[in-house]
Order: structure tokens, then C-alpha cells, then sequence
């Protein structure tokens, strides 16, 4: 790995100086820390020399070490004196089983709950892609496979919504088997997964889509088992295991995947009478009715729906903290990120900044835009991967 930049360097002392580095676990051959960077907190991990950071600067140009790092490594030699566990003292945490100490750690930290999604504003849960960044973080991207076991179609049939639209519905159960390669022995975890799908338009695209569904959901379930960064976090009703971060705690689902009433706000007013919608059961399953919908003196308007065709209320617009600071393929989606993103990965000049994001400007749009600040995250990617391109085409530009 590349050593820090001058810059680099800079920003790991003001890190360093502001107390935002926290070391959580501190071994012979490393430790684990949080960095809490302009843009967010970032995890950082040191395992047999080898640096690894959850920045985007560090996804996306992992050869250089980035500032968060940097500071850890500071904070190790300037505040603890490196490592305080001696090569001799005996490991006393829960038995290794073939996982490494930095794995044990890694597994046994609580979930994030910036990675907490909500189904219908009720259900917990994680995303599946999420679940594969984190075995390739933890297990390395080498170090585990899945394998789907079965797959089972449990239901397929003619479907129509409550306006009459007319649709097919499909839906498998799956069994997915993970394994973690650890050195010459595995591990093994299996779970069960179900999806389902309606399409309107082609019965193979809900065949498709079901089970797709259903193994992810078995993925995620067989995942779990190995500990609450995987979604073990959720089954907790109270969620204590869900970091807090800042205090507050991620949305509770209740024990054992049960239901919780929706939230009130969660639909917009009827649409036949105004009256708040609300979540109702029924032998059928599941559907949306008005609150007025029966009374004592009369049979109320008795507007009901499908829960997915309800109409919902209008979400509010999340706040510039939400916005993420990179996209898919590690290119910066915010000013701030750009900038670092343009020192630490291209390691432009600060002198040079203005002009190369000019020269990026000018490349993707013809001319740079009337108000920078008013550019939208998209068109922010679309000027790093221009001025990307302006530093490769330029053969007297040094790195």
C-alpha cells in the first residue's frame, strides 16, 4: 500500500487532534477502529499490516492508503504507543474456530444502523447486497461461497389487483448453503429463504423475479448465523444490538419476524372519504381499509385496498446527511467527497483544484455550470469520471 500524501497526512493529525478517532479492539497483530471523517464514520481495520477502510476513497483506490488510516496509525503510536496486548498475553476472547481474532471482532461488532432498511415501515431488515459486502470484508471476497441447495415453487397463479388489473403471481421458497474457507477447514450455515412476484406483463419475469428473491432471503438468513453484522440484530425485539451511533435506535421489529402495526401516516387520507387509512387483517391475509369503514350508525365509505396498492403518503425529502457520498463504482457524489476524492485518489494539487474541476466542467458539459453548489449527486459523478479522464488523457500530469 502506498503511504500518505502530505495531505493526507494533514487531515489524520486534525483527526487525531479532534478526538474522532475511536480504537475498539487492539491486538499483537492489529486492531479496530471508527474514524469519524467529514463525510461520516468510516470503520478502519490493521491485520498483519495489511490497512483496510470503508471510505469511498479507499473502495475505489485501495493501493493508497487514505487519511483514515492514516490517523489510526497515528493515534496507535502517539496516544497508546502501538499495540497494548504483548505477543505473549494469551487470547481470551470466544473460541477462534479457524476465524482470525480481526473476524471474531469483526463479527462480533453491532449492526450499523445506517445499513437498516424498513420494509412497508414496519419490518427490519438488511439488503442483500449489503450481506455480500460485509462477507467479502470480513471473509474475504475468496473466502466464502454460496450454494443453493433447493428451490421450490410453492405457488404460481392468475392475480388481480383491487382495480381490476390483471397479472400473474408466482412465488418459490429456497435453501441456500454458505461456507467460509477458513485455512484448511469451512464452515457451514444454511438457511431458508421465500419470494415472491406479480408482473403484469410476463409470467417469466415473475417466475424470475420470485426467485431471485427467495434465495437472496435464503442467503441473508444462512448469513445471520454468523453473527448481528449480518441482520442477527434485528430478531431482538429491542434491537441491542443495533449501534446507536448517535443515541437513537434503529426502527424495532418485533420478536420472531412478527407484525407491528403500521405507523400512523404511513397512507395518504382515503381517497373516497379523507379519513386515515390503516393496516387491517383478514382470513385473506393482510389489506388497507378505512378508518371509517364500518361505524355504528352506518356501513362508513368501505374503501379498501391491496396493502401495495394503497396510496401512500408523501415521503419528506431526506436530509443532505442521507445523500451518499459515493456511487456504485466508488466515484464521489457530494462536493466534500470530491474534493478529498481529487487529493487522496488523484492527488491533485490544492492549488490546482479550481482548474482541474474547470477542465472536468468543461469536458462533460462544454463550459463549468453557473452554480456548483447547486449540482445534483448524478451530475457530481458525471464530473469526477470527466475530470478522471482529463488527468489520464494528460501524459505530463504526475502521480
Amino acid at each position: 500500500m502506498k503511504p500518505p500524501t502530505a495531505t493526507q497526512l494533514e487531515k489524520a493529525q486534525r483527526l487525531v487532534e479532534e478526538g474522532r478517532v475511536e480504537v475498539e479492539v487492539t491486538a499483537p497483530h492489529g486492531c479496530a477502529a471508527t474514524v469519524r471523517g467529514d463525510e461520516g464514520a468510516y470503520k478502519v481495520q490493521l491485520w498483519h499490516g495489511a490497512w483496510t477502510c470503508t471510505c469511498p476513497v479507499q473502495e475505489f483506490h485501495p493501493s493508497q492508503m487514505c487519511s483514515h488510516c492514516a490517523a489510526v496509525e497515528l493515534y496507535r503510536e502517539t496516544v497508546i504507543g502501538g499495540n497494548d496486548m504483548s505477543e505473549e498475553q494469551e487470547y481470551t476472547g470466544p473460541p477462534l474456530c479457524g476465524l482470525t481474532e480481526a473476524q471474531v471482532t469483526a463479527l462480533q461488532a453491532p449492526l450499523d444502523p445506517e445499513h437498516v432498511s424498513l420494509r412497508e415501515n414496519k419490518f427490519s431488515y438488511i439488503e442483500g447486497h449489503h450481506a455480500i459486502r460485509e462477507a467479502n470484508r470480513i471473509f474475504g471476497p475468496a473466502g466464502w461461497s454460496r450454494e443453493t441447495i433447493s428451490m421450490e415453487c410453492v405457488y404460481k397463479g392468475a392475480y388481480t389487483n383491487s382495480s381490476g388489473r390483471k397479472g400473474y403471481q408466482v412465488a418459490y421458497v429456497a435453501k441456500v448453503r454458505v461456507m467460509a474457507v477458513l485455512g484448511d477447514r469451512a464452515i457451514l450455515k444454511e438457511g431458508t429463504g421465500y419470494g415472491d412476484a406479480i408482473d403484469y406483463n410476463s409470467p417469466a419475469a415473475a417466475f424470475e423475479g420470485s426467485a431471485k428473491e427467495a434465495e437472496t432471503d435464503a442467503m441473508k438468513r444462512a448469513l445471520m448465523m454468523f453473527g448481528d453484522p449480518f441482520g442477527l440484530a434485528l430478531y431482538d425485539k429491542a434491537q441491542k444490538h443495533v449501534a446507536t451511533g448517535d443515541g437513537s435506535a434503529a426502527p424495532a421489529q418485533a420478536s420472531g419476524g412478527q407484525q407491528q402495526a403500521a405507523p400512523s401516516g404511513a397512507f395518504a387520507p382515503c381517497p373516497k372519504c379523507g379519513s386515515e387509512l390503516r393496516e387491517r387483517k383478514s382470513a385473506k391475509g393482510p389489506f388497507v381499509g378505512c378508518s371509517s369503514y364500518k361505524s355504528a350508525d352506518d356501513k362508513g365509505c368501505g374503501y379498501t385496498s391491496d396493502v401495495g396498492d394503497a396510496p401512500r403518503a408523501a415521503a419528506a425529502a431526506p436530509p443532505a446527511a442521507d445523500i451518499p457520498v459515493a456511487d456504485d463504482e466508488g466515484y464521489p457524489t457530494t462536493g466534500a467527497a470530491m474534493r478529498q476524492w481529487m487529493t487522496e485518489v488523484l492527488l491533485v494539487p490544492d492549488e490546482d483544484l479550481g482548474d482541474m474541476r474547470a477542465k472536468g466542467a468543461v469536458r462533460a458539459w462544454g463550459a463549468s455550470p453557473a452554480d456548483w453548489s447547486a449540482l445534483t449527486p448524478e451530475q457530481v459523478g458525471v464530473l469526477a469520471r470527466a475530470i478522471k479522464e482529463e488527468v489520464d488523457a494528460d501524459p505530463f500530469w504526475e502521480q
